[in-house]
C-alpha cells in the first residue's frame, strides 16, 4: 500500500496544486432575473446572462424556468463554460434541469415560501472548485431558520457544504454528498459566504461570522476536502443585531470587509479586518458605524484594492482603505437620480455589488427592475470613479439577484512561508525557484513513520535553521542548526498523516526545500 499512497500524493502535488492562473475564466457568466414559466406570454420574464467570455460585456437572454433572488452562485470550467448554477433551493446542471442527487439544497419553510422567486439570502451560496480538473466542486450554503425572530425577520441557523462531481451522469453532473453541516444551532451572519485564495495559490479560505460579529469561523478547502478550523472569538462585539449586507475580500486578499445594515435604530456597520492568507486569521478590526437610514446595502472593493464602495438605498459611498483615517475618507459618489423602470414603476435603488471580469463594479437594485448600475472607473478616487446609473439594460426583470464569485485571479504570495507549491504569479514564467536554492535535500524514509532523516547533501558552511510547514503554511517544527551539520533526524510522532515541506536555511539563504509524507 505504501507505493500507492506515494503515487497518489505525487499526482496531487503535480496536477492538483496548480489552480491559479487557470481559474481566470471561471467567473465569465453572470445570471440575473426571474424564471420563464411555461405558458407565460410576458416577454419580460426569463433569465439574462452577462457574458464576459470575449473580454467585454455581452448580454444574452434564456427562456428557462429558474428563479434567482439574492442567492445566486455559479460553477464554470477553466474555459468559462457553464457547469451548474444554484438559486439556494436547487442545483441546476448546464442544461438548466435539476442536478441528479439534489432534492432540495436548503429544505424547510423558506425554501417552500420562496420556491417561485429563489432563496432570499444575499451571498447564501458559494461554489469553489476542489481540483484543477473541473471535476469536483464544493458548494457552501446557508439555511434560514424556519421560524421568524422576535423582530419579525429571520435568522440563519446553519452553514453546510455539498459536493458536486460534474463529470457524472454523462457530463451533466451529480450531487455526491448533500448538506454536510459546518455550523448548526447558532445564529449566523446573514449569508455573506465568501472566499479568498490561500497564499499557496491553490486552496481556499472561507470565513463567516456569527450574527453579532463576536466570533468567526475559518474553513479551508483543498484537494483533501473541507477542514473546519473552528470558531475564533473577537473581544469587542459590534453589531447589536443581524444586518442585511455583503462581505468581500479585497482583490489582493489582504483585507476582509463586512457591511451590515441594521436600519434606522442602529445604523450601518462597515467592518474592515486585516487578513492573513497563510493562516486564514482576521485581525486589527476597524469598525465604522454610520447612520444613513437604509435597510439593506452592499459592499465591493476596487480592482487595485484601495477603494471600498458601500450602497445604502439611494446612495453610494467610497472609502479610501489606504487613508490614515478610513472613516473620514468617506465620500458620496452617487445619489439616486429618480429613475424608475417604465414597465414597473419602482425606483432603481442601489443594493448588492459585484466586481466583474472587465475591472468594473456592477450594482443591482433592491426593487424588481430591468436595470443595473456600473462603477465604471472604480480605481479612481471620488467622483472620478464615475457611477453610471441604470446604464445596463436587461431584457428581463431582475429580483435583486447578484452572482457570488470570489477573486479567481488571485495568485500565491510569492516568497511567503506558504508559497510552497511552485505556482508562480507570472502566466508565462516557469515555476519559481528561490534564489541560490540548491536541490540537495533528501528525506528517508519517505513516507515517514515516527521519525525521518533529513539529509542536507553537503555540510552547512554557517549556522542555519530547519523549518517544517504543513500544507496550510503552519509551522510544525523549527530548530537551529550548527555549522558543519550534514543532516538532522526529525521526530514526526503524533503528526497528522499528510504532506509537509521541510526547508533548510544556511545563514539567511535557503539551502533547499523538500516535501515528504507522514503516514
Amino acid at each position: 500500500m505504501k507505493p500507492l499512497l506515494v503515487a497518489a500524493l505525487v499526482f496531487i502535488s503535480t496536477s492538483c496544486f496548480a489552480q491559479y492562473p487557470y481559474d481566470a475564466k471561471r467567473d465569465n457568466l453572470w445570471p440575473f432575473g426571474y424564471g420563464y414559466a411555461a405558458g407565460f406570454n410576458d416577454t419580460l420574464f426569463g433569465l439574462t446572462w452577462l457574458d464576459y467570455a470575449s473580454g467585454s460585456l455581452n448580454i444574452n437572454r434564456e427562456f428557462i424556468d429558474i428563479d434567482f433572488r439574492e442567492t445566486d452562485a455559479v460553477g464554470c470550467d477553466t474555459n468559462g463554460n457553464l457547469l451548474f448554477t444554484t438559486n439556494g433551493i436547487m442545483i441546476y446542471n448546464r442544461n438548466s434541469t435539476v442536478m441528479q442527487g439534489c432534492d432540495t439544497l436548503n429544505p424547510g419553510h423558506w425554501a417552500e415560501q420562496t420556491a417561485a422567486v429563489g432563496y432570499i439570502l444575499p451571498q447564501g451560496a458559494l461554489a469553489l472548485p476542489m481540483l484543477a480538473n473541473n471535476t469536483e466542486w464544493c458548494l457552501f450554503h446557508s439555511r434560514l431558520r424556519d421560524s421568524h425572530n422576535n423582530l419579525g425577520g429571520y435568522d440563519v441557523e446553519g452553514v453546510y457544504y455539498s459536493l458536486i462531481d460534474v463529470k457524472q451522469n454523462f457530463g451533466l453532473g451529480a450531487v455526491t454528498s448533500l448538506r454536510n453541516p459546518l455550523a448548526l444551532n447558532d445564529t449566523i451572519d446573514y449569508g455573506k459566504l465568501t472566499g479568498c485564495r490561500h497564499a499557496n495559490g491553490r486552496d481556499w479560505w472561507i470565513v463567516f461570522f456569527n450574527s453579532a460579529l463576536t466570533k468567526y469561523k475559518r474553513l479551508l478547502l483543498s484537494p483533501f476536502g473541507v477542514q473546519d478550523l473552528g470558531w475564533h472569538q473577537f473581544p469587542n462585539p459590534s453589531l447589536p443585531y443581524l444586518g442585511l449586507g455583503q462581505a468581500v475580500f479585497t482583490p489582493d486578499g489582504t483585507k476582509y470587509l463586512n457591511f451590515g445594515v441594521v436600519g434606522n435604530v442602529y445604523g450601518e456597520f462597515l467592518e474592515i479586518y486585516d487578513f492573513d492568507r497563510c493562516n486564514g486569521k482576521l485581525s486589527t478590526p476597524n469598525i465604522i458605524n454610520v447612520f444613513d437610514s437604509c435597510i439593506m446595502g452592499g459592499v465591493a472593493v476596487s480592482p487595485n484594492s484601495r477603494f471600498a464602495y458601500t450602497s445604502c438605498g439611494d446612495r453610494v459611498y467610497q472609502y479610501d482603505l489606504e487613508a490614515a483615517d478610513v472613516e473620514a475618507s468617506k465620500q458620496l459618489v452617487a445619489q439616486w437620480d429618480g429613475f424608475v423602470d417604465p414597465e414597473f414603476p419602482v425606483g432603481t435603488f442601489f443594493y448588492l455589488m459585484g466586481g466583474t471580469p472587465d475591472d468594473k463594479i456592477i450594482i443591482n437594485s433592491s426593487n424588481t427592475v430591468r436595470f443595473i448600475h456600473t462603477i465604471d472607473q472604480p480605481d479612481s478616487p471620488g467622483l472620478a470613479c464615475n457611477v453610471l446609473q441604470h446604464n445596463i439594460a436587461l431584457p428581463t426583470f431582475n429580483g435583486a439577484s447578484m452572482p457570488n464569485y470570489p477573486n479567481f485571479r488571485l495568485g500565491p504570495v510569492d516568497g511567503s512561508a506558504c508559497d510552497t507549491l511552485g505556482i508562480d504569479v507570472g502566466l508565462a514564467e516557469p515555476p519559481k525557484q528561490a534564489t541560490n536554492v540548491q536541490p540537495a535535500l533528501e528525506v528517508y524514509p519517505n513516507p515517514a513513520g515516527n521519525y525521518c532523516n533529513i539529509g542536507f547533501g553537503s555540510t552547512l558552511k554557517q549556522d542555519g535553521i530547519l523549518i517544517v510547514h504543513d500544507l496550510n503554511g503552519r509551522t510544525m517544527f523549527e530548530t537551529p542548526l550548527q555549522k558543519a551539520t550534514i543532516g538532522y533526524t526529525l521526530k514526526t510522532e503524533g503528526w497528522p498523516a499528510t504532506m509537509y515541506l521541510c526547508t533548510v536555511y544556511e545563514g539567511s539563504k535557503a539551502k533547499g526545500s523538500i516535501r515528504f509524507v507522514k503516514e
